[in-house]
């Protein structure tokens, strides 16, 4: 839960008093939810990039 709200691993690592972060990660479950919200941060910068290689393509064509 808290990692599908955007807690780093790290973080909840302390809060649930582990030593070690492998310890978290037996127990941290990557969701769909959490998949989908990771891939909107940056799906904007790729939409960017996609725009910038169509006009380069473009003004090769041209």
């Amino acid at each position: 839960m808290f990692l599908t709200e955007g807690v780093p691993l790290e973080s909840l690592s302390k809060m649930m008093g582990h030593k070690n972060i492998s310890t978290t990660q037996i127990y941290a479950k990557i969701t769909s939810q959490k998949i989908s919200k990771d891939v909107d941060l940056v799906s904007h910068k790729f939409a960017r990039m996609e725009a910038a290689f169509i006009e380069m393509e473009e003004e090769v064509l041209v």
